[in-house]
């Protein structure tokens, strides 16, 4: 009897390489350039490697420890990973800039991925571009990184687009980094990614063509789930829908983005996807939260 198809899908996303809150490898190579007088060409004189704060080394600490718990769910399984977009922070919001440079910030996002890629269990990486104003326009950063690692790990499928249709293991799963908002009171978060997405089924049924068992969206770096069913035509439809977390802590920009929201989960999900079988979400191992305020006891 042959044996089930079984996979673990892996959506990353909002790393934002080159914000001071955002993930970087302590072991990315920073090259040194001076230029020579004589030759009247740039050469390399050292290497230098990235200062992390107290913040992001733990939040290094914290990939690296959930990275390994997926290598253990996966077992001798596949892996496939979805970059979600936003792999830079790009030079349009100077604040909290850990580097203004598109160079550096390539490099962190490089970096950022090769623990995944080196891994024999990931097969593909999957990625879908993110906002311009963090790739330095049309998306460059992720275009640069995604032509590199492709030329590094021949044997892997990587491919980028800006937005995905998945089959796997008899699932269709839908990816993009843009999609609804979260929703700005705690008993309304949930509601826009509701609506938008069962607009989407009822538009795809309309238009006689499959509907998602999974949908995924990025950029707002607030995680909200919504499962959602649909009687339509006497069928039951039934699709799991996602904004994911990011893997960055924000700053300044993102305060006011988020109108001052007081905690946030940083992580990633994990699906497991077995022909035949329901969906299995895996979140809890993979999330960790920060408190955002400082705590103060005022005593005059």
């Amino acid at each position: 009897m042959p044996k089930y198809k079984r996979a673990i899908l892996v959506p990353v996303g909002d790393k934002q390489a080159g914000h001071v809150g955002a993930l970087v490898n302590p072991i990315t190579e920073l090259p040194v350039w001076e230029f020579d007088k004589i030759d009247k060409t740039f050469i390399q004189i050292g290497t230098e490697y990235p200062k992390l704060s107290p913040m992001q080394k733990q939040l290094w600490k914290w990939h690296e420890e959930d990275r390994k718990k997926v290598a253990d769910l996966a077992g001798k399984d596949p892996i496939i990973y979805l970059g979600m977009g936003d792999e830079t922070q790009g030079g349009i919001f100077k604040d909290d800039l850990q580097s203004n440079s598109m160079a550096t910030q390539w490099l962190y996002s490089k970096y950022n991925m090769l623990p995944w890629l080196d891994m024999p269990q990931v097969k593909a990486a999957y990625f879908v571009q993110g906002t311009s104003v963090h790739l330095w326009g049309a998306g460059d950063s992720e275009t640069v990184l995604v032509h590199h690692l492709k030329e590094v790990y021949k044997q892997k499928k990587i491919e980028l687009t800006q937005h995905w249709e998945f089959e796997l293991n008899g699932k269709l799963i839908d990816v993009a980094h843009h999609g609804p908002g979260v929703g700005m009171r705690e008993w309304t978060k949930g509601n826009t990614l509701r609506l938008y997405t069962k607009s989407l089924m009822q538009k795809l049924h309309d238009n006689r063509k499959p509907t998602p068992d999974l949908l995924l969206r990025a950029h707002f770096h607030q995680p909200i789930t919504e499962t959602i069913s649909l009687n339509l035509d006497e069928e039951i439809l039934k699709c799991e829908a996602w904004i994911t977390p990011p893997y960055c802590v924000i700053g300044s920009h993102g305060q006011k983005a988020t109108q001052s929201v007081s905690q946030m989960h940083v992580g990633f999900l994990a699906f497991e996807i077995i022909e035949g079988l329901p969906i299995k979400t895996h979140y809890k191992p993979f999330w960790h939260t920060f408190d955002l305020r400082v705590k103060e006891r005022i005593e005059l």
